[in-house]
């Protein structure tokens, strides 16, 4: 529901302020989440925002974003 609720949210954004440009399941683990995030540091430095659903994926891509990238990212 969270995801669905995010998904509806940002179609009430004006066109082409929001763009999607990676949906992945992490396993909801902070091994997941830590790996993830830091992928994604890599693939999208432009990106802004990265939603993660449950409390250890997000603990997981809190920690890798601190540690890679604590300049770009507000959490």
């Amino acid at each position: 529901q969270r995801v669905l609720g995010f998904e509806d949210a940002i179609k009430t954004a004006p066109a082409g302020l929001i763009k999607v440009v990676a949906i992945h399941d992490d396993g909801a683990n902070f091994t997941g989440g830590y790996s993830l995030a830091s992928s994604w540091i890599d693939a999208f430095p432009n990106m802004k925002l990265m939603l993660l659903c449950n409390d250890p994926s997000a603990i997981g891509g809190a920690s890798a974003i601190s540690q890679l990238a604590p300049e770009s990212y507000m959490f």
